[in-house]
């Protein structure tokens, strides 16, 4: 789904594999800068300290490592190497990173069909690992049917961008009109 706020696919991709700059206004106005280790980093060193008796040493808390972020980046990692096979490109002493930067290199020259399949990985790469290093939050889920397609139950909202959009149809709903979206899904469920 494209839209106006949708990153640019070259800093999805940098953000993936390379280290990158995090800014936040601070709740005194101050611009904060953070520099990031990239995402497949964030994943792969994702450890969680614990304090759960269960896991506790007789000297103390151990760290337990996040297997669902590990998970991520051998699937990664695989479909990667995947798409590599696909194309007759495959470099098999390339790492997780080098695979994502080939393929992105790759797309100019790929049919239109093909790179935006490419693409629809990339940023599907790119969210899931935003979510799961705890830089986003997951869209919630609006009980109600498109007024597009009809499609129920396929409406998502970013409450915090005050966006919705459909994953059926592809049909979004900006800032300016996400209120008649709002409106229609209370209709729809017999609540105004």
């Amino acid at each position: 789904m494209k839209t106006s706020k949708t990153l640019d696919l070259g800093i999805v991709v940098r953000e993936l594999v390379e280290p990158h700059n995090h800014l936040a206004i601070l709740e005194n106005g101050v611009l904060h800068r953070v520099r990031c280790p990239s995402l497949l980093n964030q994943l792969s060193h994702s450890l969680e300290a614990s304090t759960s008796e269960a896991v506790r040493s007789p000297f103390g808390s151990r760290t337990i490592i996040r297997v669902d972020c590990l998970d991520y980046v051998i699937l990664v990692d695989e479909e990667a190497y995947q798409w590599l096979q696909r194309l007759d490109r495959d470099d098999s002493k390339l790492g997780t990173k080098g695979r994502i930067w080939r393929l992105y290199s790759l797309m100019p020259q790929l049919t239109q069909e093909i790179s935006d399949k490419i693409e629809k990985d990339l940023r599907r790469w790119h969210g899931a690992s935003r979510l799961l290093t705890g830089w986003d939050t997951a869209p919630q889920k609006l009980r109600g049917s498109c007024p597009v397609c009809n499609k129920r139950d396929s409406l998502r909202a970013r409450v915090s961008e005050w966006c919705a959009y459909c994953l059926n149809c592809g049909a979004f709903w900006p800032r300016e009109t996400v209120g008649v979206l709002a409106d229609h899904v209370r209709r729809s469920n017999g609540e105004g």
